[in-house]
Protein backbone atom coordinates (compact mmCIF):
# COMPACT_ATOMS: atom_id res chain seq x y z
CA UNK A 1 0.00 0.00 0.00
CA UNK A 2 1.66 3.36 -1.08
CA UNK A 3 0.85 6.77 0.61
CA UNK A 4 -1.65 9.03 -1.25
CA UNK A 5 -3.28 12.51 -0.97
CA UNK A 6 -1.00 15.14 0.26
CA UNK A 7 2.00 12.30 -0.08
CA UNK A 8 3.23 11.25 -3.68
CA UNK A 9 5.07 11.44 -6.21
CA UNK A 10 5.46 13.27 -9.79
CA UNK A 11 7.07 13.08 -12.58
CA UNK A 12 7.77 15.92 -14.42
CA UNK A 13 9.02 16.23 -18.32
CA UNK A 14 10.25 18.70 -20.42
CA UNK A 15 12.74 19.58 -23.71
CA UNK A 16 12.81 20.51 -26.89
CA UNK A 17 14.81 19.31 -30.00
CA UNK A 18 15.94 16.05 -29.33
CA UNK A 19 16.39 16.60 -25.57
CA UNK A 20 14.29 15.02 -22.90
CA UNK A 21 15.00 15.99 -19.44
CA UNK A 22 12.79 14.48 -16.23
CA UNK A 23 12.64 15.76 -12.93
CA UNK A 24 11.11 13.52 -9.92
CA UNK A 25 9.13 15.53 -7.27
CA UNK A 26 8.31 13.30 -4.08
CA UNK A 27 7.03 13.96 -0.67
CA UNK A 28 9.70 12.83 2.15
CA UNK A 29 7.23 9.56 2.49
CA UNK A 30 8.70 8.77 -0.83
CA UNK A 31 12.57 9.20 -0.04
CA UNK A 32 13.07 5.12 0.35
CA UNK A 33 10.45 4.05 -1.81
CA UNK A 34 12.30 5.50 -4.55
CA UNK A 35 15.11 3.43 -3.80
CA UNK A 36 13.49 0.25 -5.65
CA UNK A 37 12.05 2.37 -8.61
CA UNK A 38 13.26 2.68 -12.13
CA UNK A 39 12.00 5.13 -14.72
CA UNK A 40 10.94 3.30 -17.83
CA UNK A 41 10.79 5.08 -21.29
CA UNK A 42 9.30 3.76 -24.57
CA UNK A 43 7.91 4.78 -27.44
CA UNK A 44 5.21 2.55 -28.42
CA UNK A 45 6.49 -0.19 -27.16
CA UNK A 46 10.12 0.08 -28.59
CA UNK A 47 11.97 0.54 -25.35
CA UNK A 48 14.48 3.70 -25.07
CA UNK A 49 15.70 3.71 -21.49
CA UNK A 50 15.47 1.81 -18.15
CA UNK A 51 17.37 4.06 -15.48
CA UNK A 52 17.28 4.29 -11.93
CA UNK A 53 14.87 6.60 -10.27
CA UNK A 54 16.62 9.60 -8.59
CA UNK A 55 15.17 12.29 -6.13
CA UNK A 56 15.15 16.11 -8.24
CA UNK A 57 18.26 15.33 -10.44
CA UNK A 58 17.42 16.64 -14.10
CA UNK A 59 18.03 13.39 -16.39
CA UNK A 60 18.61 14.86 -19.46
CA UNK A 61 18.59 12.04 -22.62
CA UNK A 62 19.30 12.17 -26.36
CA UNK A 63 16.87 11.31 -28.61
CA UNK A 64 18.41 11.73 -31.92
CA UNK A 65 17.88 7.87 -32.63
CA UNK A 66 14.49 8.03 -30.80
CA UNK A 67 11.14 8.00 -33.30
CA UNK A 68 8.92 10.89 -33.56
CA UNK A 69 5.91 11.04 -31.64
CA UNK A 70 4.27 10.10 -28.42
CA UNK A 71 6.91 8.47 -25.52
CA UNK A 72 5.51 7.29 -22.57
CA UNK A 73 7.54 7.72 -19.34
CA UNK A 74 6.84 5.42 -16.29
CA UNK A 75 8.14 5.49 -12.67
CA UNK A 76 8.01 1.56 -12.24
CA UNK A 77 8.10 -0.05 -8.57
CA UNK A 78 9.80 -3.02 -8.13
CA UNK A 79 6.52 -4.18 -6.41
CA UNK A 80 5.08 -4.16 -9.98
CA UNK A 81 3.34 -0.60 -9.54
CA UNK A 82 3.48 2.41 -11.81
CA UNK A 83 3.27 5.04 -9.30
CA UNK A 84 3.20 7.87 -11.87
CA UNK A 85 3.54 8.57 -15.44
CA UNK A 86 3.63 11.30 -18.08
CA UNK A 87 3.21 11.37 -21.81
CA UNK A 88 5.31 13.36 -24.04
CA UNK A 89 5.78 14.34 -27.65
CA UNK A 90 9.21 13.77 -29.54
CA UNK A 91 8.93 16.42 -31.95
CA UNK A 92 11.39 15.12 -34.75
CA UNK A 93 12.42 16.65 -37.66
CA UNK A 94 10.37 15.29 -40.80
CA UNK A 95 12.74 12.89 -42.88
CA UNK A 96 12.78 14.34 -46.40
CA UNK A 97 11.89 16.33 -49.05
CA UNK A 98 9.11 14.85 -52.15
CA UNK A 99 8.95 16.22 -55.12
CA UNK A 100 6.03 15.76 -57.84
CA UNK A 101 6.42 16.57 -61.06
CA UNK A 102 3.59 16.71 -63.79
CA UNK A 103 5.66 16.09 -67.49
CA UNK A 104 4.16 17.88 -70.35
CA UNK A 105 1.19 15.95 -72.72
CA UNK A 106 0.77 16.71 -76.11
CA UNK A 107 -1.96 13.67 -77.09
CA UNK A 108 -5.48 14.89 -78.19
CA UNK A 109 -6.91 11.56 -76.01
CA UNK A 110 -7.85 12.99 -72.74
CA UNK A 111 -8.19 9.60 -71.45
CA UNK A 112 -4.40 8.86 -72.31
CA UNK A 113 -1.80 8.21 -69.51
CA UNK A 114 0.22 11.44 -68.31
CA UNK A 115 3.49 10.43 -66.96
CA UNK A 116 4.11 11.78 -63.24
CA UNK A 117 7.58 11.55 -61.34
CA UNK A 118 7.60 10.96 -57.94
CA UNK A 119 10.99 11.91 -55.92
CA UNK A 120 12.21 11.73 -52.33
CA UNK A 121 15.14 13.08 -50.91
CA UNK A 122 16.77 13.69 -47.33
CA UNK A 123 20.44 14.60 -45.63
CA UNK A 124 21.15 10.99 -44.64
CA UNK A 125 20.65 8.86 -48.18
CA UNK A 126 18.12 7.15 -46.75
CA UNK A 127 15.68 5.43 -49.16
CA UNK A 128 11.64 5.78 -48.24
CA UNK A 129 8.57 3.43 -48.71
CA UNK A 130 5.63 5.58 -49.74
CA UNK A 131 1.81 5.37 -51.03
CA UNK A 132 -0.34 7.43 -53.22
CA UNK A 133 -3.76 8.21 -52.88
CA UNK A 134 -5.17 10.69 -55.91
CA UNK A 135 -8.17 12.26 -55.50
CA UNK A 136 -10.72 14.52 -57.46
CA UNK A 137 -10.40 17.84 -55.56
CA UNK A 138 -13.75 19.28 -56.95
CA UNK A 139 -15.65 16.24 -56.23
CA UNK A 140 -14.86 15.98 -52.19
CA UNK A 141 -13.87 18.50 -49.25
CA UNK A 142 -10.57 17.43 -48.03
CA UNK A 143 -10.71 17.85 -44.03
CA UNK A 144 -7.41 18.92 -42.94
CA UNK A 145 -8.33 19.02 -39.28
CA UNK A 146 -8.26 15.21 -39.38
CA UNK A 147 -4.42 15.58 -39.88
CA UNK A 148 -4.31 12.73 -42.28
CA UNK A 149 -2.34 9.21 -41.64
CA UNK A 150 0.74 11.38 -39.39
CA UNK A 151 -1.55 12.13 -36.91
CA UNK A 152 -2.95 9.20 -36.38
CA UNK A 153 -0.05 6.79 -36.62
CA UNK A 154 1.93 9.09 -34.24
CA UNK A 155 -1.25 10.69 -32.15
CA UNK A 156 -4.43 9.71 -31.96
CA UNK A 157 -3.67 5.43 -32.41
CA UNK A 158 -1.96 6.08 -28.70
CA UNK A 159 -4.36 7.94 -26.71
CA UNK A 160 -7.57 7.27 -25.18
CA UNK A 161 -10.50 8.99 -26.09
CA UNK A 162 -11.56 11.09 -28.75
CA UNK A 163 -9.17 14.13 -30.31
CA UNK A 164 -10.91 16.46 -31.88
CA UNK A 165 -8.77 17.96 -34.97
CA UNK A 166 -5.45 16.24 -34.28
CA UNK A 167 -4.53 18.09 -37.57
CA UNK A 168 -4.45 20.88 -35.75
CA UNK A 169 -1.12 20.07 -33.51
CA UNK A 170 0.91 19.09 -36.87
CA UNK A 171 0.39 22.61 -38.83
CA UNK A 172 2.80 24.93 -39.02
CA UNK A 173 0.44 27.57 -39.26
CA UNK A 174 -0.88 27.11 -35.53
CA UNK A 175 1.56 29.21 -32.84
CA UNK A 176 0.40 27.54 -30.22
CA UNK A 177 0.50 23.81 -31.37
CA UNK A 178 3.55 22.32 -29.40
CA UNK A 179 1.85 23.96 -26.14
CA UNK A 180 -1.04 22.82 -26.37
CA UNK A 181 0.02 19.57 -28.10
CA UNK A 182 1.78 19.52 -24.25
CA UNK A 183 -1.21 20.48 -22.48
CA UNK A 184 -3.59 17.60 -24.45
CA UNK A 185 -0.83 14.89 -23.36
CA UNK A 186 -1.49 15.92 -19.89
CA UNK A 187 -5.10 15.13 -19.78
CA UNK A 188 -5.28 11.96 -22.19
CA UNK A 189 -4.09 8.71 -21.12
CA UNK A 190 -2.19 6.00 -22.90
CA UNK A 191 -4.27 3.51 -24.47
CA UNK A 192 -1.72 1.28 -26.68
CA UNK A 193 -1.04 -1.88 -23.94
CA UNK A 194 -1.09 -2.09 -20.42
CA UNK A 195 2.21 -1.46 -19.76
CA UNK A 196 2.23 -2.03 -16.12
CA UNK A 197 1.35 -5.86 -16.92
CA UNK A 198 4.12 -5.89 -19.41
CA UNK A 199 6.49 -4.72 -17.30
CA UNK A 200 5.47 -7.66 -14.49
CA UNK A 201 4.79 -10.24 -17.50
CA UNK A 202 1.62 -11.04 -16.49
CA UNK A 203 0.50 -10.99 -20.26
CA UNK A 204 -0.28 -13.40 -22.90
CA UNK A 205 2.63 -14.96 -25.09
CA UNK A 206 -0.43 -14.44 -27.95
CA UNK A 207 -0.98 -10.54 -27.26
CA UNK A 208 0.13 -8.35 -30.50
CA UNK A 209 1.68 -5.85 -28.29
CA UNK A 210 5.58 -6.36 -26.74
CA UNK A 211 7.49 -4.03 -25.03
Amino acid sequence: NFPYSTKGVALQVMGSGNIATYTLVNSDEYNEILNDCYVVIHSRGLLLSVLPATKYSNISLNLLNAPAGILHFALYHKSGKILSDRLWYHHKARGGVIDLAVHDYTGSNVREMRPISLNYSNNYGESADLSVTVVNTGQGHIDTGLGGIEAYQLLTSDLMGYIETPGYYFSDKNENRISDLDALLLTQGWSKFNVESILNESFSIFNDYYM
